[in-house]
């Protein structure tokens, strides 16, 4: 079950909460708005969607100048002249940003393709939150993944931090990535080892 903690931090309270309790860092937290959330480990299901997604990306990735990433690994929103007062640090599913935003500790900065793996702990977050986070943050395509309905919902965020578009998909379906020259993941490669 999610659990939020009720006390705001900022990053930089969030990380020295984290690196003051080692035995908690097997479980995801993540930092949004100020408020600590909680998960509990997923899915099999959920690791196994990453790691086609992760095995798909791969050649593409290796021609360009981003990197692509799963979690855990800590993405940090923040607005570009404010990352001291940053109090957002997320950790997507699958995320893709600039070579330039990566630190030893995670993404600094605006990853420009995030996805997200739905559980059943994480719909209110994922639908909601996240949506509203990633789009006010300015990320450009956002993905979420429900392994129960196999669908895929795609959101193209505005320069103005709006929905441009929402689409909806199956795990028959071919997906295009619009932030990497539409390149394309077929999603019925991985309903076939579901089937």
């Amino acid at each position: 079950m999610r659990k939020k903690f009720k006390k705001l931090m900022t990053a930089k309270e969030y990380t020295e909460f984290i690196e003051s309790f080692p035995e908690i860092n097997m479980k995801k937290y993540e930092l949004i708005d100020g408020i600590v959330y909680k998960y509990p480990s997923p899915y099999t299901i959920h690791q196994e969607i990453s790691g086609f997604l992760i095995l798909e990306l791969y050649e593409i990735i290796k021609q360009k100048k981003c990197k692509i990433y799963n979690l855990p690994l800590d993405v940090y929103l923040f607005d570009d002249s404010k990352e001291d007062e940053c109090n957002t640090v997320v950790q997507p599913d699958l995320f893709v940003c600039d070579k330039n935003k990566l630190r030893s500790d995670g993404c600094h900065g605006v990853p420009s393709f995030i996805i997200e793996i739905i559980g059943k702990t994480t719909v209110e977050i994922d639908y909601d939150i996240k949506l509203n986070k990633y789009m006010t943050s300015g990320v450009k395509e956002y993905w979420i993944i429900n392994p129960d309905s196999r669908r895929i919902l795609k959101y193209l965020f505005t320069e103005g931090k709006k929905i441009k578009s929402t689409e909806i998909f199956n795990f028959s379906d071919k997906v295009k990535i619009s932030v990497l020259d539409d390149f394309e993941i077929n999603f019925a490669d991985f309903k076939s080892v579901l089937d």
